[in-house]
């Protein structure tokens, strides 16, 4: 099923049965509107709850996605005053393809081994025991 956000520029549409995430489907709307132009800098957007009330989803994906906006720049968000398009994105900011140098590969060999601990053999009881140790009974 196709929703769609009806007063929400840019008009952003998910598709439940697409086989990219919901918040992605978000992301990528926001994204290409911003970097088309079709959203100016400063413009506010709309809050995460309402984004979700309007497309019919949980706020999570609309949280996701935002939270990625943020991170990468598109989106600046002040405490009471909403969240607005960044004035200056990305895109302008990022140098050509040709001038980016890439990363050495990684070094031969074995990945360095960690020990894992599972989480529950680090809780301890109310009686200072830890989770999985058994205690001496007493008798």
């Amino acid at each position: 099923m196709k929703r769609v956000a009806s007063g929400i520029l840019p008009i952003i549409s998910i598709n439940r049965k697409a086989p990219k995430a919901l918040h992605r489907q978000i992301y990528d709307a926001y994204r290409a509107a911003i970097v088309e132009r079709s959203l100016r800098s400063g413009q506010r957007i709309p809050s995460t709850r309402v984004l979700a009330s309007e497309l019919g989803v949980s706020r999570f994906p609309v949280l996701n996605a935002y939270a990625q906006l943020l991170a990468e720049g598109y989106f600046e968000s002040r405490v009471g005053a909403g969240t607005v398009v960044s004035s200056s994105i990305p895109d302008e900011l990022t140098p050509p393809a040709s001038r980016v140098r890439s990363l050495p590969p990684p070094a031969p060999g074995p990945a360095p081994s960690r020990a894992v601990v599972p989480y529950f053999s680090r809780l301890r009881t109310p009686h200072g025991c830890r989770a999985g140790a058994r205690s001496a009974s007493v008798k």
